[in-house]
């Protein structure tokens, strides 16, 4: 499905449970433009461990499949939803990346998937590539997905944003060979190492 822009989106009354999602705690409503997509099922992406070029796609495989992506550029913040196909894996690292129009690199990372005992669950943001604090950056699970509310003064507060995200596990059967496996919400059975496919501009 092609993607889409929706101009001006009264927050408040913004519809679907993504929409929801991001509008909850939200105490006044805001104006924003929103941006939507579905992603293919079934594109994720292994590569080898010592083999990163050889690659193939899984269709079975449900983590760390990205089913949609919706983010919302409001006055106040960028906030970044993504639903996934499965969420119960190993280890799983989520980036959102927001590029400005300003030409800043903001990182927005999730670490873990927090489905077993010892399982450790964190996130951070970095801005070119440095560690940076951001008070108020919330990126949290929800039922169906992960999504990242970030204030824009940790951004700089821009006119316009893009947005792309990168979903990564590692496979835990223990088989040999190992594999990664890596998904790309705006690209069908493809990726790059630290470089999603971007949004077109997103204004506030």
């Amino acid at each position: 499905m092609a993607p889409r822009i929706t101009s001006r989106t009264v927050l408040a009354g913004a519809a679907g449970i993504f929409s929801l999602a991001l509008v909850a705690g939200t105490t006044t409503a805001a104006y924003a433009d929103s941006f939507r997509h579905t992603d293919a099922t079934g594109d994720v992406v292994g590569t080898l461990t010592g083999a990163p070029d050889l690659t193939q796609v899984f269709p079975s495989l449900k983590v760390p499949d990205l089913q949609n992506l919706t983010v919302e550029h409001s006055r106040w913040t960028v906030s970044v939803a993504t639903a996934l196909r499965g969420l119960e894996g190993a280890f799983t690292r989520w980036t959102a990346t927001i590029v400005t129009s300003t030409g800043e690199r903001f990182d927005v990372n999730r670490f873990g998937s927090g489905e077993y005992p010892r399982m450790t669950v964190s996130y951070n943001i970095a801005h070119n590539g440095y560690g940076i604090k951001c008070d108020g950056l919330i990126v949290s699970r929800t039922s169906s997905g992960v999504i990242a509310k970030v204030p824009t003064r940790c951004l700089g507060n821009p006119w316009k944003v893009r947005v792309g995200v990168l979903a990564h596990a590692e496979r835990s059967d223990g088989a040999e060979p190992h594999w990664s496996d890596h998904d790309d919400v705006l690209r069908n059975g493809a990726f790059t190492y630290r470089k999603p496919a971007l949004s077109p501009w997103i204004a506030r």
